[in-house]
C-alpha cells in the first residue's frame, strides 16, 4: 500500500468515526425525546383516570347516566 492509499484510508476511516459518532449523538436525542414523551404520556393517562373516575362518581351520586367506565 502506497503511503498515498495508507493516508485516504486514515482519512476514511476518520471520517467514518465521525459519521458513527453523529448518528449516536441523534440515537441519543431520540431516546432522550422518546423518555419525555413516555413521561408524558403516562402524566396524560393519569389525569385521564383520575377524570373518568371523577365522571364515574358523580354519574353515581347523581344519576346523570353518562357512565363512561367502559369506554
Amino acid at each position: 500500500m502506497s503511503k498515498w492509499d495508507e493516508l485516504k484510508a486514515i482519512k476514511q476511516t476518520r471520517d467514518t468515526m465521525k459519521e458513527i459518532n453523529e448518528l449516536k449523538a441523534r440515537a441519543y436525542d431520540i431516546i432522550s425525546a422518546l423518555e419525555q414523551l413516555r413521561a408524558e404520556l403516562a402524566n396524560v393517562n393519569a389525569e385521564i383516570a383520575k377524570k373518568s373516575a371523577e365522571h364515574v362518581e358523580l354519574s353515581k351520586k347523581y344519576g346523570t347516566g353518562d357512565d363512561i367506565s367502559h369506554s
